[in-house]
């Protein structure tokens, strides 16, 4: 916009002005003492009234929508009734029964009160509504797996010993009866992870399901891996046991040891021996004949792999004693 474009807007604001400023003044002067006139006088007027309630106590709820605003007949000067208005001055108090099921509460004058200055007003009368039905619920706990996506990638040469723990795996959620029971799990948020070259410890959120009426106890997990640098290391002269033989028989097992890689964290493989590590033959799975050759099982250890088993299969002689 020129600048004689932006002259003539300036100058035709300034007509406008010039030409309606009484009738301005006018109309403000009037309402000012139109408001002065109305708030100094007395005056009967149906107001909307909020209606409260206390949404819980001790174990119990109200679960159903019901009618938050009543009306009611007031009496009182202008500027009582206009501050009642501007400031919500007056509540409709509703105190049920706290027991399970539908109540009918039928308000009345009783359940009104007044503060600040629409305490100086008369309540005439209560208008509506007639009758308010509640519906409440008794509130129980329960408790509900976690469920998690957790992506930890470590970094080469690395690895994560063992599983990876979720504090609690379980958390405690709070709602009605009527709900409580449809809820199995409570997601978490997800978390990712890529390089890793030491133990983690980190605070995850749950994600709030945004349930009416359904609160979690617990917001939060802690999330925990152990990151070790890979070691891998070679074990020889296992013994290869024999277990579930028939009763006073003893076996010969040919060849009676084994040896095998084991893989895993540093901290993990570095003392393991041939002692810690349990091989065997189960006589009861494949009850074999002295020639015939079999696998031999070695029990897991906690956070460690076994690779390059050698040999894969055995002879056992079966001698009675």
């Amino acid at each position: 916009m020129n600048l004689l474009n932006k002259n003539v807007l300036f100058s035709r604001n300034n007509n406008f002005w010039e030409k309606h400023r009484v009738k301005i003044a006018s109309t403000f002067i009037a309402a000012t003492v139109w408001f002065f006139i109305v708030t100094g006088g007395t005056f009967d007027y149906e107001a909307p009234i909020q209606i409260t309630c206390p949404g819980t106590r001790n174990d119990y709820i109200v679960t159903n929508n019901y009618q938050k605003t009543g009306k009611v007949l007031l009496r009182g000067q202008g500027i009582h009734l206009l501050t009642y208005l501007l400031f919500n001055e007056g509540k409709l108090r509703i105190e049920p029964n706290w027991e399970p099921g539908l109540h009918t509460i039928h308000p009345t004058l009783e359940n009104i009160s007044l503060s600040g200055n629409a305490k100086k007003i008369s309540v005439l009368k209560y208008l509506e509504p007639d009758t308010l039905q509640l519906y409440i619920e008794k509130l129980e706990t329960k408790s509900v797996k976690v469920k998690t996506e957790i992506f930890l990638k470590p970094q080469n040469g690395f690895t994560i010993v063992d599983d990876i723990k979720i504090e609690p795996e379980e958390v405690l959620i709070r709602a009605p009866k009527s709900l409580i029971d449809s809820i199995d799990t409570i997601q978490s948020k997800r978390l990712e992870l890529s390089d890793l070259k030491y133990p983690i410890e980190r605070q995850l959120e749950l994600i709030d399901p945004q349930i009416h009426h359904l609160d979690l106890l617990t917001t939060k997990v802690t999330v925990t891996a152990d990151v070790q640098k890979l070691m891998e290391k070679q074990i020889n002269n296992i013994p290869v046991k024999v277990k579930n033989l028939p009763p006073n028989v003893t076996a010969l097992v040919i060849p009676s040891n084994l040896s095998l890689v084991v893989q895993g964290g540093v901290n993990v493989v570095f003392p393991i021996n041939e002692a810690d590590i349990d091989a065997y033959i189960d006589y009861q799975k494949q009850r074999p004949n002295s020639q015939q050759n079999f696998p031999a099982y070695i029990k897991p250890l906690p956070g460690v792999r076994y690779t390059n088993i050698e040999p894969q299969r055995f002879k056992i002689i079966l001698k009675r004693d």
